[in-house]
């Protein structure tokens, strides 16, 4: 706030105020009214201050800046009067610090209950906060504990107002130990949902998981390790769903992208090029009976030139749409003592078109 804005003239403050009243006053909730007070004031400036009674030596007095009033301890000068030692004070809108001064700002050890809990820069939600611990300077500073409105608690090393490294318990947050920034969770931390089927370790940014981090869940997604970004899986990691599929490679979004091979529980295998959560590109294909797909995929599905060997022996190599022999392609028998190979046209995953066919006997067709 503008701390030269007004300076009470002598018929605008208490000068009648008597030292035998000012020690009663001590004794007494103090309210502090001055209706353009900012709740975050951290500085008692003293161009805009004045002493209206100085007290008696031990520098005990009341100050007053407008409608303001501060009892406790005070410098004592002829002319001035700054908050310094113990003191109450208790703004108009029900803001109340009682604790420790320093030439004219909040220093040592105190309790500030209000709205911010004296810090409006820090939006963590209107109504009453608590602040119980260490301030230097006009702010947070040191070991201290911030209740805030929400019912979420704040608790440990605070710097310049700013808490810098604790724990955290919020109502439907769960809980963190680690590292902060403006109050959101900033840095290496460890969180625990409400209901403890939810646990992050590793780095976090602007409240969110960014970096490289462990998550674990009851959950669909029983375990992911390696890196995020805003919050998503993003960049290289394992994971594995609660069915037992394992996925290790490529993520963007929290979608597999990039290179990757996901192990199923039924034994099969794909390992190739991702898109989105989808084969997109080349990749190979393996079940757990023995059927082999190497080729070219779009959005899920065999597409394009590929080769499928089957359980039987038998090979197909051509062209392939929506998971289908379709177009030109090479079909050759495996089955022993069966032999025969077909080379032609296919359609919807049957031979449809100019082709010729072997058997095992060497008798041959052709046509269509």
């Amino acid at each position: 706030p503008d701390i030269s804005m007004h300076v009470p003239h002598a018929h605008e403050t208490d000068a009648h105020i008597s030292p035998d009243s000012c020690t009663a006053q001590l004794r007494a909730a103090l309210v502090i009214q001055w209706h353009r007070l900012a709740v975050n004031h951290r500085l008692w400036g003293s161009s805009a201050v004045r002493c209206v009674a100085a007290g008696r030596g031990d520098g005990r007095g009341i100050v007053r800046w407008g409608s303001l009033i501060y009892a406790g301890e005070v410098t004592v000068a002829a002319t001035e009067g700054r908050p310094h030692g113990a003191g109450v004070a208790v703004w108009k809108d029900g803001s109340r610090f009682e604790g420790q001064w320093a030439e004219g700002a909040r220093d040592g050890t105190g309790t500030f209950t209000g709205a911010g809990a004296g810090e409006v820069s820090q939006e963590v939600g209107g109504g009453t906060e608590m602040y119980c611990g260490g301030w230097a300077r006009g702010m947070r500073h040191g070991a201290g504990r911030l209740h805030t409105a929400l019912g979420h608690v704040y608790e440990g090393e605070w710097c310049d107002g700013d808490l810098v490294r604790g724990k955290f318990v919020g109502r439907w947050h769960g809980r963190y130990e680690g590292e902060f920034r403006r109050l959101r969770r900033h840095g290496q931390g460890v969180w625990t949902s409400e209901r403890g089927n939810q646990r992050y370790e590793g780095r976090w940014f602007d409240d969110l998981f960014d970096g490289e981090g462990l998550y674990t869940s009851s959950g669909k997604t029983r375990r992911y390790a390696g890196t995020f970004r805003a919050g998503k899986r993003h960049g290289h990691g394992t994971w594995k769903s609660a069915h037992g599929d394992e996925y290790s490679g490529e993520f963007v979004a929290g979608l597999f992208h990039g290179g990757g091979l996901l192990r199923t529980t039924s034994g099969c295998t794909y390992d190739g090029e991702w898109v989105e959560g989808q084969l997109h590109g080349q990749a190979t294909y393996q079940s757990k009976q023995g059927v082999r797909y190497e080729g070219e995929w779009r959005r899920g599905k065999r597409h394009g030139l590929g080769t499928q060997t089957f359980r039987d022996g038998a090979v197909f190599t051509g062209t392939f749409k929506s998971d289908v022999f379709d177009g030109p392609g090479d079909w050759v028998d495996g089955r022993e003592g069966c032999g025969g190979s077909y080379r032609g046209d296919w359609s919807n995953g049957l031979r449809h078109g100019e082709g010729a066919w072997e058997g095992g006997d060497k008798d041959c067709y052709k046509g269509g």
